[in-house]
């Protein structure tokens, strides 16, 4: 803690925690974190972690971690850690973001930060963010995201997602989903998908399918589907079935049938059908199929099918599918899938898909999603996401999103998010959100932020911040913060902060700090410090056995 200095009455050596001085202001680290001062972490200065300042961790700032700025954790900007951005902890970007997890977490930081965490969680800031989880997450990005779960989660990226499962999933991306205990799933291009237990499933060129334990299905030009663990395609204990070209296929014990020049087939006992020139069942071009007196299938063009008594699938350009008495599944198609839910799921498409929930989710498509939720979620969409909660979440949205929370969260929306707490926070926004607190924090808004603590934080906004303390700090704000203390302390503000002591510190302010000491101290200030004693000390101020009263001049 050097007062225009370079290492002494420093707390912990080596130059840092120093205002106005030239190597860093540092929470436990070396250079970062200067009031006025040099390098990097500094409040209106000139390197990284720059509010209003140049380089990185700057907010309205030039480069990373910037808000309305040029590289990392920018929002809306071009580098890591950019909510519409490119490199990591973005929500369109390619690192990672932990809350609550193992690694580190860096609030517009470089290396790592943790709240109630080991390493990660890092809002804009390098490695990975865990919400609840162990790994990482990233929407849109590259590493992982666990939301209550136990690996990783990647909507539109790279590695993995679990929601409540084990391992990972991916939609539109490439390794690995899973949706309640199952291994993978990918979509367009990636290998396979468990929906309750099964192997893996292409839909598009991809190998093999299983629906309740069965090994693989090819639609056009692929060997072999089982549905309840046949060879070549069971669908309720019959043998097997090859569609152009194939030998025959036997539904409830029948004998045969052909497709294109084929003779007949037996459904429960009855007669006959011809594919070309028959009556009932058309594959490519035909009119209906039974399976069970269910009505019709049609896999490219046709008009619907029915696996269990359900209504209907297409795959490409039809309608709907069911698996289990669902409605309906459309992979790059118009309607919507339903895996063991209510309603539908999109992606890429139009409507809605619910994972083991209500209502519906897209990924940069039009309605919503729900993970074991009720409302929904859209990434670059128009309604909602709920993770665990009830509402929803916009990102860059409309409406709001709830994790395990309340109400919502809007980033440079309207309303507010919750996680785990009372009211919302809003990034550029209007309201506020409360982590695990009961407040709020805006970050250039109007409200406020807390992380377990009472009130709330405001970076160049309007209310205050507390961790772990009492009442509020603000940056550039109005309000004051408390670090494990009683009071608050304001940088360029007005009010105070407690650094485990009684008083307050003003840097550039009104009030006063105290270090374990009884007085206080100002550095261009107005009142006094006291370091370990009674009376007071003034730099570029006031005389130092008095309290806040300056020397007098000399002639």
């Amino acid at each position: 803690m050097c007062f225009n200095g370079n290492r002494s009455i420093c707390l912990n050596v080596n130059g840092s925690k120093c205002v106005n001085g030239n190597r860093s202001m540092c929470l436990n680290l070396n250079r970062s974190m200067c009031l006025n001062g040099n390098r990097s972490m500094c409040v209106n200065g000139s390197r990284s972690k720059c509010l209003n300042g140049s380089r990185s961790m700057c907010v309205n700032g030039s480069r990373s971690i910037c808000v309305n700025g040029s590289r990392s954790i920018c929002l809306n900007v071009n580098r890591s850690k950019c909510l519409i951005g490119n490199r990591s902890m973005c929500l369109i970007g390619s690192r990672s973001m932990c809350v609550n997890g193992n690694r580190s977490m860096c609030v517009n930081g470089s290396r790592s930060m943790c709240v109630n965490g080991n390493r990660s969680m890092c809002v804009n800031g390098n490695r990975s963010m865990g919400v609840n989880g162990n790994r990482s997450m990233c929407l849109n990005g590259n590493r992982s995201m666990c939301v209550n779960g136990n690996r990783s989660m990647c909507v539109n990226g790279s590695r993995s997602m679990g929601v409540n499962g084990s391992r990972s999933m991916c939609v539109n991306g490439s390794r690995s989903m899973r949706v309640n205990g199952s291994r993978s799933m990918r979509v367009n291009g990636s290998r396979s998908m468990r929906v309750n237990g099964s192997r893996s499933m292409r839909v598009n060129g991809s190998r093999s399918m299983r629906v309740n334990g069965s090994r693989s299905m090819r639609v056009n030009g692929s060997r072999s589907m089982r549905v309840n663990g046949s060879r070549s395609m069971r669908v309720n204990g019959s043998r097997s079935m090859r569609v152009n070209g194939s030998r025959s296929m036997r539904v409830n014990g029948s004998r045969s049938m052909r497709v294109n020049g084929s003779r007949s087939m037996r459904v429960n006992g009855s007669r006959s059908m011809r594919v070309n020139g028959s009556r009932s069942m058309r594959v490519n071009g035909s009119r209906s199929m039974r399976v069970n007196g269910s009505r019709s299938m049609r896999v490219n063009g046709s008009r619907s099918m029915r696996v269990n008594g359900s209504r209907s699938m297409r795959v490409n350009g039809s309608r709907s599918m069911r698996v289990n008495g669902s409605r309906s599944m459309c992979v790059n198609g118009n309607r919507s899938m339903c895996v063991n839910g209510n309603r539908s799921m999109c992606v890429n498409g139009s409507r809605s898909m619910c994972l083991n929930g209500n209502r519906s989710m897209c990924v940069n498509g039009n309605r919503s999603m729900c993970v074991n939720g009720n409302r929904s979620m859209c990434l670059n969409g128009n309604r909602s996401m709920c993770v665990n909660g009830n509402r929803s979440m916009c990102v860059n949205g409309s409406r709001s999103m709830r994790v395990n929370g309340s109400r919502s969260m809007r980033v440079n929306g309207n309303r507010s998010m919750r996680v785990n707490g009372n009211r919302s926070m809003c990034v550029n926004g209007n309201r506020s959100m409360c982590v695990n607190g009961s407040r709020s924090m805006c970050v250039n808004g109007s409200r406020s932020m807390r992380v377990n603590g009472n009130r709330s934080m405001c970076v160049n906004g309007n209310r205050s911040m507390g961790v772990n303390g009492n009442r509020s700090m603000g940056v550039n704000g109005s309000r004051s913060m408390g670090v494990n203390g009683s009071r608050s302390m304001c940088v360029n503000g007005s009010r105070s902060m407690r650094v485990n002591g009684n008083r307050s510190m003003c840097v550039n302010g009104n009030r006063s700090m105290r270090l374990n000491g009884s007085r206080s101290m100002c550095v261009n200030g107005n009142r006094s410090m006291c370091v370990n004693g009674n009376r007071s000390m003034c730099l570029n101020g006031c005389s130092s056995p008095e309290l806040g009263r300056p020397a007098a001049p000399r002639h």
